[in-house]
């Protein structure tokens, strides 16, 4: 069954220059593609890439909508987040850099302070110090 989900998602591939084979269905609010299958969505390149639950699928091409597993790998949500931080793909809505979050960890000053100078509320910065939010991020 698995084996006819890979082949309906090739079908519905075109390959690009770049190497991709661009998934042409469907796509979620973030550009993933996805697929119906037993009367769920799933993501296309979760499927192609046989990702268990838990764990991350990275794309080396940036290419969310890319289906072509020489171009997807298998990683951890911490692994994910230091290759989108590597590459400067940090979400829209990120206000801090890694470097900015580093300095906040090391930094003795009070929390108010840091968080009007750094722009955000003062649970942010409360988050940060406990590595509760950028816990990937090696200091």
């Amino acid at each position: 069954m698995l084996d006819e989900l890979k082949a309906r998602i090739l079908g519905r591939c075109k390959p690009t220059t770049s190497g991709c084979l661009e998934w042409s269905g469907s796509v979620d609010g973030y550009g993933y593609g996805t697929i119906r299958s037993n009367g769920v969505v799933v993501k296309t390149h979760r499927i192609m890439a046989d990702a268990p639950k838990g764990m991350e699928v990275l794309h080396s091409c940036d290419n969310p909508r890319c289906c072509n597993v020489e171009h997807l790998s298998l990683g951890t949500h911490a692994d994910n987040m230091i290759d989108r931080s590597r590459k400067n793909r940090m979400g829209k809505q990120q206000k801090l850099t890694p470097e900015q979050v580093r300095a906040i960890r090391k930094s003795k000053k009070r929390i108010c302070d840091l968080a009007r100078e750094y722009g955000v509320v003062h649970s942010c910065i409360i988050n940060i110090q406990k590595c509760r939010r950028w816990a990937w991020l090696e200091d």
